[in-house]
């Protein structure tokens, strides 16, 4: 579950693909349909549902109403920001894993080494590139979940995969870490006659990193 760039041996010395991440797969809530299944306004008491959910209610990821800072576009959390001159800069420690590649000297098949002959200045441009490349910012756009959750507006998490991120291409962003978040569903033991209802808590995964990964073999494109 690293994001590292990985050098195989043998292998090409322009190779940088980051290690694999496991596949995280959130799935999506699903719900009857038929507003006979939501909960009444005296269900809806905030005062009595933040004390039920007591030290689980997370102000970074839920909100009870529409969150004042809402973007249909949603926001991107990424290891780089912009300085005064307008340039994008890192945040943070230099991934271990580009730290180490041998940025003097090149490998070659023979045994020998072709020295690089790089400028400090150079060198920490080809790290920036290498790191921001290979990056897999976090995409998070808030969700209202709708009335039988509460609250009902959480921060999801989600990893582009539209563009490679190695070198050579081959591998895409993919989720690799979640936290769970408890919320509130409302829940009924007789769906079909709505009764017995009541809410209870659930853990809901967030992702909240993303990481290089293969692309899995898809058998319908033959």
């Amino acid at each position: 579950m690293t994001n590292g760039l990985s050098q195989r041996q043998g292998s090409s010395p322009y190779v940088v693909r980051p290690s694999p991440a496991k596949d995280l797969a959130v799935t999506k809530l699903q719900e009857p349909v038929g507003t006979k299944y939501d909960p009444s306004p005296n269900d809806l008491d905030t005062k009595l549902l933040r004390i039920k959910l007591g030290k689980n209610y997370d102000t970074e990821y839920m909100s009870i109403r529409k969150p004042y800072d809402y973007n249909s576009n949603g926001t991107v959390r990424f290891p780089f920001k912009r300085n005064r001159k307008g340039r994008l800069v890192p945040i943070g420690d230099i991934p271990k894993s580009i730290k180490k590649l041998q940025y003097g000297a090149i490998a070659m098949p023979d045994g020998s080494k072709l020295r690089t002959r790089l400028s400090p200045k150079l060198r920490r441009k080809l790290v920036q590139f290498l790191w921001a490349y290979t990056s897999c910012p976090v995409y998070e756009k808030w969700r209202d979940l709708g009335i039988r959750f509460w609250p009902r507006w959480l921060k999801e998490g989600h990893c582009q995969s539209e563009r490679s991120c190695s070198i050579p291409p081959g591998m895409t962003c993919k989720p690799s870490e979640a936290e769970y978040k408890v919320i509130l569903r409302w829940h009924c033991q007789d769906w079909e006659k709505a009764k017995k209802c009541r809410w209870i808590p659930i853990r809901h995964p967030v992702i909240t990193a993303c990481a290089c990964d293969c692309q899995h073999y898809d058998e319908s494109q033959d």
